[in-house]
């Protein structure tokens, strides 16, 4: 009864806590922050899941570690951040950044050997190297050190989920979305649901976790479209999972890459192989093999990105089609995704960053103006 009450104040009271920290940090002027606020500042953005706020959190958490060089919890934020820049978003390699990672999460654990978000993000960098003991003796430790500390049954969770053990997971991940909805982690925590549920050969579930989970909340997360891919094309629903293999490449080529063309550390060969299958009957085996580059800029005139793929060149306007003149002052802007420099560019321009939900919507108006593939929301033109 006691634990039950326990758990039931956590939920009430901890994550409106913290997000109440956050709004405080999000109203004071960038150049004048505590150690503190530019800590909180960091999970903020670090919680919108795209590549422009990962880049923000990671500038925020080195301000906090430069205020404060004995704080914890910059020290794992930033190491959390790093991790996501690599093997989420693509603007730095995985080999680049793995040795910081760890090190700035035993650095986060010897600061404050206490802190159980330290311990379980050292479970998760030991993760991704392989070592799934170590993962689990530091996510079970941060448990113990914390017991309705939300994030350290989420970690556990995915520990569980990659180790061989996707049914216990699930539940670590279940119990941490329950315990605070609001966790700066929880677009690649929720996606983790999906995986769980994917790895225990429930397809339907992990289809409708990951288009109505995650994609809805975090269209421009890379990571839930290949597993959306997969999930549909185990339950036998082809042609919706050639639908999500083609956006899965097309909104972070290199991400797709990362993930298909090779096996990354913390995948155990037979997870790798079942993802694979699913992706398989999503799409061709050339799809899966051939290699993907981000597109190129429009050379006909209409200031978007076309794929260098076959199978789109049919989509692109020949070049005796009529062009995009800038005397249309209110048209949608084609854009597919393509390297972080150029997404930023472009969002600058669009003052909006590209809604994913609205391709099959306006793909087909689009080509009739001869425009590129993946539109966005229609921009102003000074």
């Amino acid at each position: 009864m006691q634990d039950e009450i326990t758990e039931a104040v956590t939920i009430a009271i901890t994550p409106a806590i913290a997000d109440a920290e956050q709004r405080r940090a999000m109203r004071k002027p960038p150049g004048n922050l505590d150690a503190w606020a530019a800590y909180q500042r960091g999970l903020w953005h670090m919680s919108k899941a795209t590549a422009d706020d990962n880049a923000l959190a990671q500038k925020f958490f080195q301000q906090a570690i430069g205020l404060a060089p004995t704080f914890a919890g910059p020290h794992r934020g930033l190491a959390e951040a790093q991790f996501y820049a690599a093997v989420v978003f693509r603007t730095r390699t995985f080999p680049e950044v793995q040795n910081s990672i760890e090190a700035l999460a035993r650095r986060a654990v010897a600061l404050d050997g206490g802190d159980a978000e330290a311990h379980s993000w050292l479970g998760v960098t030991l993760l991704s190297r392989g070592d799934y003991e170590g993962a689990l003796a530091e996510a079970e430790r941060a448990i113990a050190l914390s017991p309705n500390l939300a994030i350290a049954h989420g970690w556990l969770g995915h520990v569980l989920i990659w180790s061989g053990r996707p049914k216990d997971g699930l539940g670590g991940i279940q119990r941490y979305r329950r315990l605070d909805p609001r966790d700066p982690s929880m677009a690649i925590l929720s996606m983790q649901e999906a995986v769980a549920h994917y790895f225990c050969h429930e397809y339907e579930a992990a289809a409708r976790q990951a288009a109505k989970g995650v994609i809805r909340s975090y269209p421009d997360f890379p990571l839930p479209y290949r597993w959306l891919a997969a999930a549909l094309g185990q339950a036998g629903r082809i042609e919706e999972a050639k639908q999500a293999l083609k956006t899965a490449v097309m909104v972070s080529p290199a991400t797709f890459e990362m993930y298909v063309r090779a096996r990354p550390p913390w995948f155990r060969p037979e997870d790798h192989a079942h993802m694979l299958e699913g992706l398989r009957k999503a799409g061709p085996e050339e799809e899966l093999s051939r290699p993907h580059s981000a597109p190129e800029r429009c050379r006909y005139g209409c200031g978007g990105y076309f794929a260098n793929r076959d199978d789109w060149q049919g989509l692109h306007p020949r070049p005796t089609s009529p062009r995009l003149t800038p005397s249309r002052r209110a048209l949608t802007r084609a854009v597919l995704a393509t390297s972080p420099s150029n997404q930023k560019r472009e969002r600058q321009r669009l003052h909006a960053s590209p809604q994913l939900g609205m391709i099959r919507a306006q793909l087909a108006p689009s080509l009739r103006r001869g425009a590129c593939y993946l539109v966005t929301r229609p921009r102003r033109l000074k």
